[in-house]
């Protein structure tokens, strides 16, 4: 098994993306939602949710913190896991840091 294999296959199992979200919402659906993005969006989501995980660290129950989890997943699915550091500099950028 591929390493994209081992951590797609993370993504539809770990505990932490089953169940439901703080909105009733399937957790599955978002990790469906982001791997169905393409690179650009995804990169795009991923700071947004980099941003709003920071802006929610006050909150450990905030599903922002599992969801950027999630992000990082995927880029490391996609053998790209160097754009969420892309993202994270642009999320560091963005809030003046």
């Amino acid at each position: 098994m591929t390493n994209a294999e081992q951590v797609r296959n993370l993504l539809n199992t770990h505990p932490k993306y089953q169940g439901k979200d703080n909105n009733g919402k399937s957790r599955q659906e978002f990790v469906a939602k982001i791997a169905a993005m393409t690179d650009e969006k995804l990169l795009d989501h991923t700071e947004h949710m980099i941003w709003l995980s920071a802006y929610a660290g006050n909150n450990p129950r905030s599903d922002y913190h599992w969801q950027v989890s999630a992000c990082y997943d995927e880029w490391t699915a996609r053998d790209k896991a160097e754009q969420y550091t892309v993202a994270y500099e642009a999320a560091k950028a963005s809030a003046g840091c």
